[in-house]
């Protein structure tokens, strides 16, 4: 400005500087700002915070439900449910939820759930008639359910799921039979149901044999010697060699007193361990002692962020499954065992087979396994085609206690689809001498499937196996569907159906099926 001095020029040239000076060190700190958001993590941190950004949702939920019903109760229930003459009846910690015999993450402990009752009777708390006839019950169900949702990286979720369930039910009748005998404990039982997630996938992809056989069952076989000598160094009445009373011809070398081939708690642990592919000399001899194992869901949506697939697809997602439960369908107590629950003090033998009783009876235990599906896709097209594939895997493994089969029911399904939906699409002939266009959607279908399934039985006793049901599937199904208005849809469809029996007890089918169906709606006025 030509009005200021040169003293007041030179002030706000000095100003300037010191202004665009400033700017400058602002510049320059942004930029560095800037790399510093922009800089990949150091691989120390990134390994340290990588599994605390992952993990987005936990839960747990773990419940226990513990009921006692006691028939020919006799005092009163005043004050909060106890009697104000007998304070001991039935007791301040029974009416604020106590049960006989309780004990933490466990089943009911006989030996106090029957010292309670011998104590309720003696302090004259239980009806003396000999008419009294209902059943003394308790009940327990234990429930674990974890589950979490994991996504380690952009667009891929993992959901992981552990479970566990347990039920058991007690019933004896506790009464007097007649006037010159007092109170006891008649036929007391215990039944109920366990069901627990599983990892068994290390013995799914096993294959048979020209006799039907596979490694995973020929495992089975060879884990019940090492089962049966593990149980009898842990039972020290079991000192010789097992012994069939009722087939002196077949011997059975290698079977230890008292457990034999057929012994029920040489079958369980040795199936076990055999089809979860565990080694029989560490695996566990209670079933009801498994640790729930996880079960998992997962899904990746971030193929499209790549340019490459950008070109092809505006949509692409992988999918992957797994689930396996080990499920005992029911057990009850066995009148003939005799021992106190513990290998050091089991029951007896049984004569008819040389066993010893087992404390439950188990009729079977189930395996039921799904890779559902074992790899799937999605996907949708640049030109609007959709396509989906999936392969499935899925196998049901079913020991039976008592006829000694084990049945393997294993599948295979591949699954494939595609669909394009046309919008006014020009048909290649004329009417009247004019190309025929579509003005409304024209939808395209191809589905193809290939099933394959077979259920193998093996009898143990009699060392057979054999198919006994089973078929390869085999269907495509195209199909054309023109909405011609709201009211009125075409379709035209061809569905054909091949079936190869694996059995010679039925012969291949082919079923054909065509046609075209008009579908009317009168909702649509």
């Amino acid at each position: 400005n030509e009005d200021l001095s040169d003293e007041e020029k030179k002030e706000a040239k000095k100003i300037a500087k010191i202004k665009i000076k400033a700017l400058k060190k602002q510049i320059k700190k942004r930029r560095k700002d800037k790399k510093t958001k922009q800089a990949p993590a150091k691989f120390l941190e990134n390994l340290g915070m990588q599994p605390l950004l992952a993990l987005k949702k936990v839960s747990a939920s773990y419940t226990e439900n513990r009921s006692t019903t006691l028939p020919g109760y006799m005092p009163d229930t005043d004050f909060l449910g106890t009697d104000r003459q007998n304070q001991n009846a039935p007791g301040y910690g029974f009416v604020f939820g106590g049960q006989p015999g309780y004990q933490w993450f466990k089943n009911f402990d006989a030996a106090d759930r029957n010292a309670w009752l011998d104590e309720m009777a003696l302090n004259g708390n239980v009806s003396i008639d000999s008419s009294q006839n209902q059943k003394f019950t308790q009940t327990y169900s234990q429930n674990l359910d974890i589950r979490a949702t994991l996504e380690p990286f952009r667009d891929l979720k993992i959901d992981i799921n552990l479970t566990k369930t347990n039920t058991v039910n007690h019933s004896q009748f506790f009464k007097v039979l007649d006037s010159n005998s007092g109170f006891d404990h008649y036929l007391p039982q215990d039944f109920g149901t366990y069901s627990v997630s599983a990892i068994t996938w290390k013995t799914m992809f096993k294959k048979y044999d020209d006799d039907w056989l596979n490694e995973t069952y020929s495992a089975f076989t060879e884990n019940r010697k090492i089962i049966s000598q593990r149980l009898q160094d842990e039972n020290p009445n079991s000192v010789g060699v097992y012994e069939n009373p009722s087939d002196t011809i077949n011997q059975y070398p290698g079977y230890a007193e008292g457990y034999g081939p057929t012994s029920q708690d040489v079958l369980i642990p040795a199936f076990l361990a055999a089809y979860q592919g565990k080694d029989a000399k560490r695996a566990k001899l209670n079933p009801f002692k498994t640790a729930p194992k996880p079960n998992w869901q997962i899904s990746y949506n971030g193929l499209t962020r790549f340019k490459w697939a950008q070109k092809i697809f505006s949509n692409f997602s992988i999918r992957h499954g797994y689930n396996s439960t080990i499920q005992v369908g029911s057990f009850q107590t066995n009148y003939d065992y005799t021992g106190n629950g513990s290998l050091t003090e089991p029951s007896s033998i049984d004569t008819l087979n040389g066993n010893f009783f087992t404390q439950y009876n188990v009729p079977n235990i189930v395996i039921n396994e799904q890779l559902n599906p074992l790899i799937g896709f999605d996907m949708t097209f640049k030109n609007g085609i959709q396509a989906r594939i999936d392969y499935k895997k899925s196998r049901t493994v079913t020991i039976n206690f008592t006829d000694f089969q084990l049945l393997e029911n294993k599948s295979s399904t591949i699954t494939a689809g595609l669909g394009y939906r046309v919008k006014g699409l020009k048909l290649p002939f004329k009417v009247k001498g004019k190309k025929v266009l579509l003005h409304n959607d024209l939808n395209m279908r191809f589905d193809f499937s290939y099933r394959d399934n077979v259920i193998v039985n093996h009898q143990l006793d009699q060392g057979v196996s054999r198919p006994t049901s089973g078929s390869t599937v085999i269907t495509v199904s195209p199909s054309i569907d023109y909405v011609i208005s709201k009211q009125l849809n075409i379709r035209i469809f061809f569905d054909r159906n091949k079936t190869i029996p694996k059995t010679t007890a039925s012969f291949p089918t082919t079923t054909t099926r065509a046609g075209i169906t008009l579908r009317f709606s009168l909702s649509s006025f």
